[in-house]
């Protein structure tokens, strides 16, 4: 059966002919190539449920996505040739809100965007902690490959999954299949072994739905701003660590370095009407992200809650990073204070970046946002406005930049943060690479970098930066850096690093011997 054969049976059907596109060949910002046989875009879960008894064991592959936005990581290419790309964005369904407990279930095409204004328009005292990348984004998706938001990680707030395994059996993980289990949709683990880890960077099902946990907003909600040297980032991050064993800070404070918050703001700030190339200049010394000896780099969190907690935690963190740089705090009650009295004279060029930059201070609150999906198409050497089609999404296809993310984990203190850092000046000085870069604090103990390659693939060689990409991502393993995620590319070169690798291929081979879905997605043929 070939992909003709597919189209042709299921138009018999309910289904159309848009719903197939032959000779599929996606465009990603991370330049990864593989031969894709086509796409097919089924638009209820029946459908799915008909396509995969369909072609079962008719040596047909699927790479199933939720809506392709996996940006640096390989967007919506597979982690093998021959597949056909098994698009479920149009699956994109909302239910079952609980505005007691605050769960609520979504399917695969359901995007941070549409998640944030159902919410809205549902006036719910809950919300969707967001990641910066997109509010055209699936929040199915990037939960399963182990996605991590401003406040939480993402599989953290996973209650329950509904699977479609390969030989047509649906499976609910939990207590999600009893109707009349009070707590179906609040606890997470049901009876017996949790299976909801198997579909978690995997490729042993189709993902239908899933319930998920919301935030809840809070009474008060301030951010914390710290600029520091390089040379202490180290001693930031051992206070952090501290600050949140102690339970003052309970959000994922983001460190960034000069690169990563210039190749941030600069793209928005130059496509804001408001703002002038001069002023943009200013707002980079004033920052000290140029014409500096010093690396300055910018640590971002929040604090939520009562407003007395909240309180009590500020002066916290004030008295226990003083030592170590200058703690800002500021809230959106007195940014707008400040934009309608203080908008004028020596303040109007500081009022102006404020207000150019609401939509990154948005994201603490759940406010989805594709602004900061910019700074991938950031160049150091020319102003590179970012396109948009009709409906709001990147033209990626005029768009000419390239970026990777390598993304490894290390403890939680000055040892891990210095390493990192350490890791990143050498290689990006070794082979002349743009490289920026995000520490952000999973917890107490885990430190993870968010470091990006950006290029050019038009006056740089793409296969080269991927294999420079590559050796990165080996000589972090060897001193101990392991990466929490993977993409098409740094897959095979990393298989010695997968866990249990022995008896994962034997949990496949048992749920789909065929090998019909994502091969070689973390768990090998």
């Amino acid at each position: 059966m070939n992909f003709n054969d597919i189209e042709n049976k299921l138009c018999l059907n309910s289904w159309n002919t848009n719903q197939f596109v032959s000779e599929y060949s996606p465009h990603a910002i991370s330049y990864y190539r593989k031969t894709i046989l086509g796409k097919i875009v089924p638009e209820t879960k029946d459908q799915v449920l008909e396509l995969v008894n369909l072609v079962s064991g008719q040596g047909i592959v699927f790479f199933p996505i939720s809506r392709g936005n996996n940006w640096a990581f390989g967007s919506e290419i597979p982690f093998d040739d021959n597949c056909i790309i098994l698009d479920l964005s149009k699956i994109n369904h909302i239910t079952e809100l609980d505005e007691t407990f605050g769960t609520i279930r979504i399917t695969p095409g359901v995007s941070q965007g549409q998640l944030e204004s159902f919410l809205k328009k549902q006036k719910s005292n809950f919300y969707i902690d967001v990641t910066g990348s997109g509010a055209e984004t699936s929040v199915l998706g990037n939960t399963l490959e182990r996605g991590i938001a401003y406040n939480t990680l993402r599989v953290e707030s996973l209650v329950s999954l509904e699977v479609l395994l390969p030989d047509g059996e649906v499976i609910h993980t939990g207590f999600s299949s009893q109707e009349k289990c009070d707590v179906k949709n609040l606890y997470s683990y049901g009876l017996g072994p949790d299976l909801k880890g198997l579909f978690l960077q995997s490729n042993l099902g189709i993902v239908l739905s899933a319930t998920i946990q919301l935030k809840k907003h809070q009474e008060s909600v301030v951010t914390f701003q710290i600029s520091i040297e390089e040379s202490s980032v180290g001693s930031l991050v051992d206070g952090l660590s501290s600050l949140m064993g102690d339970g003052v800070i309970d959000c994922i404070p983001h460190i960034g370095d000069p690169l990563r918050v210039r190749s941030t703001i600069t793209p928005i700030l130059q496509n804001s009407e408001n703002f002038t190339d001069s002023d943009l200049k200013a707002v980079l010394e004033r920052l000290k992200l140029v014409n500096t000896d010093v690396a300055i780099w910018s640590c971002l969190g929040n604090i939520q809650g009562p407003k007395a907690i909240v309180r009590a935690k500020q002066k916290v963190i004030k008295k226990r990073l003083s030592s170590i740089a200058r703690v800002n705090f500021f809230d959106e009650q007195k940014i707008a204070f400040a934009s309608k009295y203080l908008n004028w004279g020596p303040f109007k060029k500081t009022i102006k970046f404020i207000q150019a930059t609401a939509s990154l201070r948005g994201l603490i609150e759940g406010k989805a946002t594709s602004e900061a999906v910019k700074m991938l198409y950031w160049s150091p050497t020319e102003k590179n406005p970012v396109e948009y089609k009709s409906n709001g999404e990147i033209n990626l296809e005029k768009t000419p930049y390239g970026c990777l993310f390598c993304v490894p984990l290390t403890t939680m203190n000055k040892v891990g943060a210095e390493k990192l850092i350490y890791h990143l000046r050498r290689f990006s000085r070794e082979y002349s690479i743009t490289m920026g870069a995000t520490l952000n604090a999973l917890s107490v103990n885990v430190l993870e970098a968010v470091i990006s390659f950006h290029f050019d693939p038009r006056k740089q060689d793409s296969e080269y930066i991927h294999e420079l990409f590559i050796r990165f991502n080996r000589e972090l393993i060897a001193d101990g850096l392991y990466p929490y995620r993977m993409n098409p590319d740094l897959m095979p070169h990393c298989l010695d690093i997968l866990p249990h690798p022995s008896l994962s291929k034997k949990i496949k081979s048992l749920i789909d011997p065929n090998h019909m879905i994502s091969p070689n997605h973390y768990i090998g043929s």
